[in-house]
């Protein structure tokens, strides 16, 4: 009786592992789906990958490193996941005449301590740029606010028209800012 309560949990035990690792592989073979939503915010999906503390430890020493940065345990997490964007944009910027005060020790051969530049400036809701072009160089100042909504949910498994149980966690985010572009994402959950 004792055996075989042992076999049944070890026996449910290694299939648990099974279905880990089969997850796993399918995760790793599949890239991230980046997508535009229905309203044409930039988006990504990714599929759940769970590794053991010793997983996460042997293979992925980049994300252990920013862990430590944040004086966190590796024992003491649930799960990790990464996002990166690119936010560009393109725009017309008008330039406007402008005069600029600076110090004579600025200026190599003149005295006077006027320079005649151009100024631009541009934003909206998401980005501000603001520069001034010399005759012989520009400086440009980019400032660019995203908003970045992460939703972690359970995909079924279905048959027909029946749906039961889980195949797998995906990770759905989109990023409220029209001019970033999501293009990667992974979702760890440590186990």
């Amino acid at each position: 009786m004792v055996v075989t309560a042992i076999t049944a949990n070890r026996l449910k035990n290694v299939n648990e592992e099974r279905l880990r690792l089969e997850r796993n592989q399918r995760t790793l073979l599949k890239d991230a789906e980046i997508y535009r939503t229905a309203n044409g915010q930039s988006a990504a999906a990714c599929e759940e990958l769970t590794l053991k503390n010793e997983e996460l430890k042997a293979n992925r020493q980049d994300l252990l490193q920013e862990i430590a940065a944040l004086q966190l345990k590796v024992r003491r997490l649930k799960s990790v996941s990464r996002v990166a964007s690119v936010t560009e944009t393109r725009v017309t910027v008008p330039l406007n005449d402008t005069v600029l005060s600076v110090e004579p020790s600025d200026i190599c051969s003149d005295s006077s301590n006027i320079i005649r530049a151009r100024a631009l400036a541009w934003s909206d809701s998401w980005t501000r740029i603001e520069g001034v072009v010399t005759d012989d160089s520009a400086t440009i100042s980019i400032q660019s606010t995203d908003t970045l909504i992460q939703v972690v949910h359970r995909v079924p498994k279905k048959w027909w028209f029946l749906k039961w149980g889980t195949k797998a966690i995906r990770q759905e985010i989109t990023s409220k800012n029209p001019h970033s572009r999501l293009v990667y994402t992974e979702y760890i959950t440590i186990k």
